[in-house]
């Protein structure tokens, strides 16, 4: 393995330190779909450098089952991934869009699905019986629009039962932003 990456790593151009500054930052305009974590937020997961742009193979790093998003994002065509407090994701299109939904926010043993946020279409959130590894989410909120799938996290309310009305929020902010500019 050592020996197949080594080779890849060989085939590589660094990018020149001067001329990094020149290049140009987010030309597909993801980042700007992608809910902005507030500051001072409470409970984000991402540190600030974590904050930015994806490819699917990058972003695997990041998902709570990184096989089954591998099959995921091939099927639907996953080709960037924006990441702060929400994360998007482009498909191929719609069709694609609604599969990857599904597969984001399957349910395992234990986990139910909650009441959707209102007024937001498309939308299909589940609450987990255990909190994913990476980001210590019990609930997630998955939305699609066009060829867009925004995921919403947050950590359990102090009830443990029910989200805070603050991910409802943030999810509905998520996806005006999505109609707004997708």
């Amino acid at each position: 393995m050592l020996q197949l990456q080594d080779a890849r790593l060989a085939e590589l151009n660094p990018t020149p330190v001067d001329d990094i500054l020149d290049l140009p930052l987010d030309t597909d305009r993801i980042m700007s779909l992608a809910l902005r974590t507030a500051k001072g937020s409470p409970g984000i997961f991402l540190r600030e450098e974590n904050i930015g742009i994806y490819s699917p193979a990058g972003q695997l790093h990041f998902e709570r089952d990184a096989a089954v998003a591998t099959i995921a994002f091939a099927d639907a065509g996953v080709d960037l991934v924006g990441q702060n407090d929400g994360t998007v994701y482009r498909t191929r299109d719609l069709a694609a869009a609604f599969r990857l939904q599904t597969a984001l926010t399957v349910l395992g043993r234990n986990d139910e699905e909650v009441a959707d946020p209102a007024g937001v279409a498309d939308a299909r959130c589940i609450q987990l019986d255990e909190a994913e590894p990476i980001r210590n989410d019990k609930y997630l909120c998955a939305m699609v629009f066009g060829r867009y799938v925004a995921v919403i996290g947050a950590n359990a309310a102090f009830s443990g039962n029910t989200p805070e009305a603050a991910f409802y929020q943030r999810a509905a902010a998520q996806y005006s932003i999505l109609a707004k500019n997708g």
